[in-house]
């Protein structure tokens, strides 16, 4: 089974059937993007909206969760329509086969495993930024 991509986004098709490691690498960057635990956009939406709040400003924390809600609802839109389709697509430019070889798949598919790393340990980078802002407040 193919599925062939076009230049509109309602018109991808069946990607999810054709290839579905390009549907969850897709599903996994979404999920991120939205701030959804165990990936790597939760911890700092977590930690603006705990710092938000130490503030007292609640409507800061409140923008801050509504625009994860708001990028959810976006990306899972877009997911549907370009990816999660059961109509044919129209006019193909490129051709998606499941027999494709899996070393195209390779750099998305080890970007999604970084992003549910880092959201799983987050340690590894907040290490880092801890030791930069140190820096940054007493050079």
């Amino acid at each position: 089974m193919t599925a062939a991509a076009t230049r509109r986004i309602g018109n991808g098709g069946q990607y999810h059937r054709a290839s579905p490691t390009l549907a969850a690498v897709t599903l996994v960057f979404a999920f991120a993007l939205a701030g959804l635990p165990p990936f790597s956009g939760f911890w700092p939406r977590v930690i603006l909206t705990q710092a938000a709040l130490l503030e007292a400003r609640w409507w800061l924390a409140a923008a801050i969760l509504l625009s994860g809600l708001l990028i959810l609802i976006a990306t899972a839109r877009t997911f549907a329509a370009a990816i999660g389709t059961d109509r044919p697509a129209e006019k193909p430019a490129h051709h998606l086969s499941a027999r494709d070889p899996l070393f195209m798949f390779a750099p998305p598919i080890a970007l999604a495993a970084l992003t549910v790393l880092l959201g799983v340990w987050p340690a590894i980078v907040m290490s880092i930024a801890d030791r930069s802002v140190a820096t940054l407040l007493s050079p």
